[in-house]
């Protein structure tokens, strides 16, 4: 079993933290929830997130919800994987908003990258790790 298990409903704002679950590269583990069953609503989804909402990650004992704050989270314990998230500047919010949007696979915002074998696109055009005009 990973460290890491995300609560995913599609389609849902967890998209995008499986996209940010990939760019890692490490192992994890998918534990899904039908929306339309109610499932984000009983007792054992509750006990990990109490407002019921997806997403949700857990890394050994801790949680971790809403979108944005998942992959902030996975760029900062996960280093390695050369994200290039933008701290102690201005670009963190447009990284904080971007991270938030829950967008198509052919519209993948350009600070995560491509899926390993996917034609590049939209590759940043500063150091930051994120487009800027």
């Amino acid at each position: 079993m990973a460290k890491l298990t995300l609560y995913h409903a599609a389609p849902s704002r967890s998209s995008i933290t499986r996209w940010m679950l990939e760019e890692i590269g490490e192992p994890y583990d998918i534990h899904l929830l039908s929306l339309g069953k109610g499932e984000n609503r009983r007792a054992d989804y509750l006990a990990v997130n109490p407002m019921g909402k997806v997403p949700a990650l857990k890394h050994g004992d801790t949680v971790i919800t809403e979108a944005a704050a998942i992959c902030a989270y996975l760029a900062d314990e996960f280093p390695r994987a050369k994200l290039n998230v933008p701290i102690g500047t201005a670009y963190r919010g447009v990284y904080l908003s971007g991270s938030s949007s829950v967008r198509a696979a052919s519209s993948r915002p350009s600070w995560i990258g491509p899926f390993p074998g996917r034609k590049r696109r939209g590759v940043p055009r500063s150091g930051t790790g994120i487009s800027t005009p």
